[in-house]
């Protein structure tokens, strides 16, 4: 075999590894997928948001698309005003303040909800909803 030959047969492998590393949050780590939704909403992504949903959750996506529409529709009709980046907190003025159980449960035994709050250096601290489904958290609601 020539160097040709292996060098063909590993190119599909190191594809698949590339993109396997290039995926989005880790569903199983809430604060993983916590962090991914405060990205999004400081970049004002409703389209990256709605990745983090539950796929299964047709209902909340379509949510999300209906918000995303109002919302495009308000800005064009002058009734919402689009903020400028400067003004907008960005991803990196936000902190961990705390995770919590919404029942007020044990914070190191999850049940299948969470609320993540982060605290906001030029602005309101924000809270990501997470629900757990099929041992993986995914976005509950918008953050806000």
């Amino acid at each position: 075999m020539t160097l040709r030959h292996i060098m063909r047969a590993m190119l599909p492998l190191l594809a698949i590894f590339i993109m396997a590393s290039c995926g989005g949050p880790d569903h199983k780590d809430p604060e993983s997928v916590a962090e991914a939704a405060l990205k999004y909403y400081a970049d004002e992504d409703i389209d990256g948001m709605a990745t983090l949903l539950d796929p299964a959750d047709k209902e909340k996506a379509e949510g999300f698309k209906q918000f995303k529409d109002m919302l495009e529709d308000m800005k064009a009709r002058g009734i919402a005003k689009a903020s400028s980046k400067e003004d907008r907190p960005k991803f990196e003025d936000y902190t961990l303040k705390r995770m919590k159980d919404p029942y007020g449960y044990d914070p190191n035994k999850f049940t299948n909800e969470l609320r993540v709050v982060y605290d906001c250096s030029k602005g309101r601290d924000v809270t990501v909803e997470l629900v757990k489904v099929n041992d993986k958290w995914y976005l509950n609601s918008f953050p806000q």
